[in-house]
């Protein structure tokens, strides 16, 4: 392309439907001006559609819904996250009690058991009743040839401990 061509190519393009004489004349003589001059008028009406402008105030609403919709996930966001922290927090705590608590009674346990006074009035009596018992139910059990002869006896000897 010449640098006629480029000038006659601009002016096509800039033209607004008329060409002048000049480009018709231009056209006329060169192959590749011409082919470029038709499908420009075949696009022209492409090119008459009017661009309309967004009227400010529905632009202000779109921008407005894509801001709250973007804050609207971020709350979403942040509030799982703080209930994930909280709910982590609070089970952390609920187990240090737990612990707490356990060890807290069981020492209280052991403490309770180590007060305990133990009563040993009656451990004295019931041991010597049953030594005595045991080694009468063996002399019994050595003396009589009959070993049942030898319980009946023992269990027909009723001893009164306390008074002996």
């Amino acid at each position: 392309m010449k640098n006629n061509c480029k000038t006659i190519a601009e002016a096509i393009m800039a033209s607004d439907g008329a060409f002048s004489k000049n480009i018709i004349r231009h056209c006329s003589a060169c192959e590749e001006c011409n082919r470029l001059a038709v499908s420009w008028e075949k696009l022209r009406p492409a090119q008459a559609i009017p661009s309309t402008e967004i009227p400010l105030s529905v632009d202000f609403a779109v921008l407005t819904a894509a801001k709250n919709l973007a804050v609207k996930k971020t709350r979403h966001k942040v509030m799982i996250k703080r209930i994930l922290y909280y709910s982590s927090a609070a089970a952390c705590l609920l187990l240090a009690c737990m612990i707490y608590l356990h060890e807290y009674r069981s020492q209280a346990a052991q403490n309770k058991i180590m007060q305990k006074s133990w009563d040993w009035t009656g451990f004295e009596k019931e041991s010597f009743e049953l030594n005595a018992a045991v080694e009468i139910s063996s002399a019994y059990m050595t003396i009589g040839s009959n070993k049942n002869e030898a319980l009946e006896k023992f269990v027909q000897n009723n001893f009164d401990y306390d008074n002996q």
